[in-house]
């Protein structure tokens, strides 16, 4: 099986219009990157496919939300999987200039498509006045598609994004990721995401390649194999945002229609489906690296019986310094033609360059 019109590996430029707003309101601060147009119709297909026969009737009008909309390309690209359905897009964006070229992007997409673009932050909800917190606007379990490209941010460490007192108590309570797991706004997103799509709907997410297989992100993983039966898993790689160097991958998953145990379906980066995996109970992927295909969670389980196996197979010759170089990059390293061996210094191995039983030269070098 594979996805139609399958992503290119070359980076695709952004709407002239949603570059400015993007650019002017300085988002990418705030862990924001707009999804290119082939990435996100490559995550609209792939929800689209795990769309049930209830919400996917014909005649009947399908409920889409973006909670962290932006410049509006994911909306955009949920009115091009359905060229024929009536919809109503919501959109939920923090930054008015993003949620203008949103409004703005969106305009042309035809008489069939409703569109409502609101300036609110999903992740903020106000008090109403009785001494509660109000519910957030899009957690009524109404969306029959929940697709997003939450904001890469964390809450902890030495780069935390701000939060108060009171933001992180209510984060706390209300999100298993953030009280057991990685802190991080990606992470809280998916679960409110999750939360606001009805039975038999759809969540749909651009995050973290780390989400598959890292071990704080693990509550995470639990809450998709506990909402779902149903997820496809696309690995994205390296390279395909503007400014982003960490991997990234696609996730798709149909939430509420329990009791058939869970099917996770693992696609290349393009597009096209490598395995399946079908687990009786949710707890049966939960104990495994149900996220990663089979041949890379077998090795991860091998090296989880044997810690040291890594350090053997590399024969001793990587070792992590665990050093963040941040802007003294240029004064400490050397690369491309000032890295080679012949220019002297320790050669250093990025996490690139260490692929399935084997690594690469080294790119760069410790001056």
């Amino acid at each position: 099986m594979r996805l139609a019109t399958p992503v290119t590996a070359k980076k695709t430029r952004l709407p002239a219009g949603a570059g400015r707003a993007y650019r002017k309101s300085k988002r990418r601060a705030r862990g924001a990157f707009c999804t290119p147009p082939d990435v996100a119709d490559l995550l609209a297909r792939l929800a689209r496919g795990l769309m049930t026969a209830g919400p996917a009737r014909a005649g009947r009008v399908l409920t889409v939300l973006d909670p962290a909309c932006g410049c509006g390309a994911l909306l955009a690209a949920a009115a091009r999987a359905f060229p024929r359905r009536r919809l109503l897009l919501l959109g939920i964006e923090s930054d008015r200039a993003a949620a203008q070229a949103a409004r703005e992007a969106l305009a042309g997409v035809g008489s069939r498509v409703k569109v409502k673009i609101a300036v609110a932050d999903a992740l903020r909800p106000e008090p109403d006045g009785r001494g509660s917190e109000r519910e957030e606007p899009w957690a009524a379990r109404a969306a029959d598609l929940v697709i997003l490209n939450p904001p890469f941010l964390s809450y902890s460490g030495r780069e935390a994004a701000p939060l108060t007192a009171a933001e992180r108590a209510w984060m706390r309570r209300r999100f298993a990721s953030f009280r057991r797991g990685w802190a991080c706004a990606h992470a809280v997103f998916l679960e409110l995401a999750l939360g606001a799509a009805r039975p038999g709907g759809v969540v749909a997410a651009v995050l973290p390649g780390q989400v598959a297989f890292l071990r704080r992100y693990q509550p995470l993983r639990e809450a998709v194999l506990h909402a779902a039966d149903r997820v496809r898993v696309l690995p994205l790689g390296e390279g395909r945002f503007p400014g982003v160097v960490s991997p990234t991958m696609l996730l798709a998953a149909r939430v509420g229609c329990r009791g058939r145990g869970v099917i996770i379906e693992h696609f290349d980066p393009g597009g096209r489906r490598v395995a399946t995996g079908r687990f009786p109970r949710p707890d049966d992927a939960v104990a495994g690296a149900a996220f990663l295909p089979p041949v890379d969670a077998a090795a991860a389980a091998g090296m989880r019986r044997a810690p040291s196996a890594g350090a053997a197979l590399l024969g001793g010759a990587v070792r992590d310094a665990g050093v963040h170089t941040g802007n003294v990059a240029r004064l400490i390293l050397a690369d491309g033609a000032d890295a080679g061996a012949d220019q002297g210094g320790v050669p250093l191995i990025e996490g690139r360059d260490v692929v399935p039983f084997h690594v690469l030269p080294a790119r760069k070098r410790l001056r």
